[in-house]
């Protein structure tokens, strides 16, 4: 397994449970050195913790930084790394660069497959770089696109249990080989793609599809509120009511994390037709966090602003491309002195990463003149508003996820797509 990142990681712990001896590739020798120690990188996924402790202890999971002795002693090279987009261009040079690594160590009989999210065309454009060691694609080796399908979270779970494999071959013998390794780790068993374009497509085209309805949504919701709305209440009704004839998304503060954002733009980089719903869907929803701010604004003066939440959602610790980087930043530039509570980050990570103060819930909401709710924490459900109230210097809060409930007299809730603003008072 190469790659033991946030999907990398969970993902190799998942085929340890069942029966492989896995070994996991990563060029960071400290992470390699704690995930061998026993310690749980990711602890908001669930149940890795217990699986990890198994694997080590069993033997059935290492890490290594020597990647060219793990694929010796392997038969499958499953890579994750990530596909990057910088410049307007889908950089794949990190699976490229372990393209070349396997290369070095591939032996009869051996299948690659790339988890990995890859622009059409891909993982056919590796083959190049695999047969420089000297065997030849689809004869001596196997090569398959076989999409992660997975949620920060809840990776083990979604790859064991909750999901189907979409398996593809670079031909039918790949695509046999793959077909037979995954069958045998996926419960939902697998899907057969016609080629490696089509599974890369489809993965891209998933990703696009819930980007261009959470604008959607946000727009709908925004549509709502002018109209005296609520869309929280009217998307309840559609979702008992139309037994699926559409499916409503919820709104928020933006789209993140390393799959949905990118998506579109790794289409595009390879489409030259004129493409419009897509790309406005993208710049919409990257517009998505000044919208927020302009919400704060209309209802707060300048001063303290809480933000709860710098992951891009709702328990995971994960922040690449997250709204709330976005609506920090833009409240700072608005003139509002940002802070901002996250349970999975520490004070100095958030100020690192953010550019902003960061403390506990207490030191960041005292004196504040607006709490703005980012992410869906659980922990933030709980909350105790009117002990949290008494150290505010103004009771309003701004909620981005329709989380926020039981606040109390004195408190304005304003929430994206409200038919209104809420003046909570027991009178």
């Amino acid at each position: 397994m190469f790659g033991l990142g946030n999907l990398g990681f969970p993902t190799a712990l998942a085929l340890s449970a069942r029966g492989c001896i896995v070994s996991g590739v990563d060029i960071d020798a400290e992470r390699v050195e704690r995930i061998n120690a026993g310690e749980n990188l990711l602890p908001h996924e669930k149940g890795l913790q217990e699986l990890l402790q198994k694997s080590v202890s069993e033997k059935s999971f290492s890490a290594t930084i020597d990647a060219e002795s793990a694929v010796r002693n392997a038969a499958i090279h499953v890579i994750v790394t990530p596909v990057l987009f910088t410049d307007n261009n889908a950089d794949v040079s990190t699976v490229e660069a372990v393209a070349r690594t396997i290369s070095k160590g591939l032996k009869q009989g051996d299948l690659v497959i790339i988890e990995s999210s890859m622009p059409p065309g891909g993982t056919r454009r590796l083959v190049p770089l695999l047969e420089e060691s000297g065997l030849k694609a689809g004869k001596d080796f196997f090569l398959a696109f076989c999409p992660e399908r997975a949620y920060s979270g809840s990776v083990v779970s979604d790859v064991l249990t909750r999901f189907p494999k979409i398996v593809s071959g670079l031909n039918k013998e790949s695509a046999e080989r793959a077909k037979a390794f995954y069958g045998r780790v996926c419960a939902k068993g697998v899907v057969l793609a016609d080629s490696l374009e089509e599974a890369e497509c489809l993965k891209l085209f998933e990703g696009v599809y819930r980007d261009v309805n959470v604008a959607l949504a946000n727009e709908l919701s925004r549509a709502a509120s002018e109209l005296g709305v609520d869309y929280w209440h009217l998307r309840e009704i559609e979702r008992k009511g139309t037994e699926g004839y559409v499916d409503l998304h919820k709104p928020g503060p933006g789209v993140g994390g390393h799959c949905i954002p990118i998506y579109p733009k790794l289409l595009l980089t390879v489409l030259k037709g004129d493409y419009k719903l897509f790309p406005l869907a993208r710049e919409l929803n990257d517009a998505q966090p000044q919208q927020v701010v302009e919400l704060v604004k209309r209802h707060a003066s300048s001063g303290k602003a809480c933000v709860l939440g710098l992951a891009f959602r709702g328990n995971v610790r994960e922040h690449r491309n997250s709204p709330a980087l976005a609506v920090i930043a833009g409240l700072e530039h608005a003139g509002f002195e940002a802070w901002c509570y996250d349970p999975y980050y520490g004070a100095d990570e958030i100020e690192r990463i953010a550019g902003c103060r960061g403390g506990t819930l207490d030191e960041c909401a005292r004196g504040a003149k607006v709490i703005v709710v980012v992410a869906g924490h659980d922990e933030y459900k709980r909350i105790d508003w009117a002990e949290l109230g008494a150290k505010m210097a103004n009771r309003v809060v701004v909620d981005c996820r329709n989380i926020v409930g039981g606040l109390p007299d004195g408190f304005l809730l304003v929430r994206l797509g409200a038919a209104a603003p809420l003046r909570c008072s027991s009178t």
